[in-house]
């Protein structure tokens, strides 16, 4: 049956209005899971094994650094530097010469702390020329292990122990049963289970924008 000129336009609208509903649905859906886990948090297992990466392992209260302030602010490394650690020690992953001390440095000379002593994301690579990062606000377990086959290592935010601050952790790797995690407080030095510290509620993972000298990768 041939369509008149109207029947045309009533059915190219209908066609439209079909996938504006779904367009919408879809984008409806993803903002509504992403409120459920920054909210409530998602709980992540591991499909497979991944060996632990090897890097180094960082606590946020090292005398070496545990004093420093994060860039103007009150706040020292020692009780909120979980995130700088990790950084640094998922930014040596990548190649990249740096401790959380240096990259602390780095990251207050370029203006990467707000006055509450938060990461700036965006300005991470004014600090340290060829890192950047990559997110998602609605991510599970294969985020996480897509990252680990190419050598990334995320960070993801928890609180601490399941119930207390806060707090960012490094993971770098899988068990049959767990991811495991850089905990910057953990003064063992061990890697240890992300079950440990409950459902995760934010991922990020710093990746290598450009080709960069080693000089310059550390903020010099």
């Amino acid at each position: 049956m041939r369509l008149t000129g109207g029947r045309k336009r009533l059915a190219i609208i209908g066609a439209v209005a079909v996938l504006l509903v779904v367009a919408l649905s879809v984008a409806g859906f993803s903002y509504g899971r992403a409120y459920w886990i920054k909210s409530h948090g998602t709980t992540l297992v591991p499909s497979q094994v991944h060996p632990p990466a090897q890097v180094p392992f960082f606590l946020q209260n090292d005398p070496a650094w545990g004093g420093e302030t994060l860039g103007q602010s009150s706040y020292r490394m020692s009780g909120s530097g979980c995130l700088v650690a990790c950084l640094a020690a998922s930014a040596v992953g990548l190649g990249i010469d740096t401790d959380p001390g240096r990259l602390n440095a780095a990251f207050g000379r370029a203006g990467v702390f707000t006055p509450a002593g938060d990461v700036i994301w965006t300005k991470i690579e004014r600090a340290v020329p060829g890192l950047t990062y990559d997110y998602s606000r609605v991510f599970g377990a294969g985020t996480i292990e897509d990252d680990l086959r190419v050598g990334r290592l995320p960070v993801v935010r928890v609180k601490y122990r399941g119930e207390g601050a806060p707090h960012w952790l490094l993971i770098v790797g899988a068990t049959k049963e767990d991811f495991l995690v850089m905990d910057p407080l953990n003064g063992s030095g061990e890697f240890t289970p992300l079950s440990a510290h409950g459902k995760v509620y934010a991922y990020r993972v710093l990746v290598r924008a450009a080709s960069v000298g080693e000089e310059e990768a550390h903020g010099g």
